[in-house]
């Protein structure tokens, strides 16, 4: 039976699955084999020795939730502190720059033209009864835009130089701050 338990354990599988396929009733019987013969005193024995590479899709709510927390972290890198806002907050964001408190709204792009550019739509969605409504932003809930494409490029681009509907490689190659995941350098 231990033969039996480690020869499934050297295929990949963990102590469940182990019981499962030789009919035993309780895992933690096959746990024990497994603690014993590795000479562990506890479970600390790799579940899995077979290694499996996973292939994610990268998506836009993966792609969203990720830049915000990368704009907190290259602000934060950079020396700049960083506020949370209430979830009901029109920004994503606060970062202090020279002594004042900056509203940042956070945009992503997952989808690229046909010439490679990303384009991001600069307007927030809004559920109420009737539905979806977008509604673009105004001066007093935006200072900045921090957008990322999902090529992990970013611009850090003040509000007032934005239209509703943007494309930041073509238009604003100065405001670059973040190329293929790699910081270039601090233009704040």
């Amino acid at each position: 039976n231990h033969q039996e338990v480690l020869k499934l354990h050297k295929q990949g599988l963990g102590a469940r699955r182990i019981a499962q396929e030789l009919s035993i009733k309780h895992y933690v019987s096959v746990s024990k084999i497994l603690r014993k013969k590795s000479g562990l005193k506890h479970n600390c024995f790799p579940i899995s020795t077979k290694i499996t590479s996973f292939k994610r899709k990268k998506n836009d709510v993966g792609l969203r939730l990720a830049a915000e927390k990368f704009a907190l972290f290259y602000f934060t890198l950079l020396g700049y502190r960083t506020y949370t806002p209430d979830a009901n907050a029109p920004h994503d964001m606060l970062v202090e720059l020279d002594g004042k408190i900056q509203k940042v709204q956070v945009k992503t792009s997952t989808h690229a033209k046909p010439s490679g550019y990303f384009t991001f739509s600069l307007k927030r969605t809004r559920t109420n009864a009737s539905g979806l409504r977008r509604k673009s932003y105004v001066k007093e809930e935006c200072d900045w835009f921090f957008l990322m494409d999902m090529n992990q490029n970013a611009w850090f681009i003040p509000f007032e130089e934005l239209a509703e509907n943007i494309t930041p490689a073509q238009r604003f190659p100065g405001y670059l701050i973040v190329e293929n995941g790699r910081i270039l350098e601090d233009i704040i």
